[in-house]
């Protein structure tokens, strides 16, 4: 609505609350914002202010953005968290990006500790197995010369 102008005026709980507010208003099946005064106090600024401030993950959010590293993606609890607080909203797209990164490396991480567990689990087989096939040969050596 801040981009546009105005949005098409849907049934919701939340836009029945913007219109109990007085901040919109609905003309024409469209929703508007009540007046340019609030359109300048509620302006994009103040609103993704307030959206950080509300957000479980404002400031990992804000430093994302800045750097692009890794390190301030949310990661197991925290992004588990922000999913479920998320699925009730409709969120930025820099949101989405965030959260998109977020569960990309959770993935990989997890992909990473699957790999890892493999490549020890093959290692502990081979070595049983080369070990297996020793106690074999010993036997075999002794059962040969009719040792005991």
């Amino acid at each position: 609505m801040l981009n546009q102008g105005e949005l098409s005026a849907e049934d919701s709980w939340e836009l029945m609350q913007l219109c109990l507010s007085g901040l919109v208003v609905k003309r024409q099946g469209k929703l508007s914002i009540y007046n340019r005064i609030y359109a300048t106090v509620f302006d994009y600024t103040w609103t993704e202010q307030a959206l950080r401030a509300i957000r479980p993950y404002g400031a990992e959010l804000a430093a994302w953005e800045i750097s692009q590293d890794a390190q301030y993606l949310l990661q197991n609890e925290a992004l588990q968290w922000a999913l479920v607080w998320a699925k009730k909203l409709s969120l930025s797209h820099s949101d989405y990006q965030f959260l998109s990164a977020s569960q990309a490396q959770e993935l990989a991480i997890a992909q990473s500790k699957t790999q890892t567990a493999i490549q020890s689990s093959n290692w502990a087989i081979k070595n049983r197995t080369t070990s297996n096939q020793k106690t074999i040969a010993n036997w075999g050596d002794r059962a040969f010369c009719g040792c005991n």
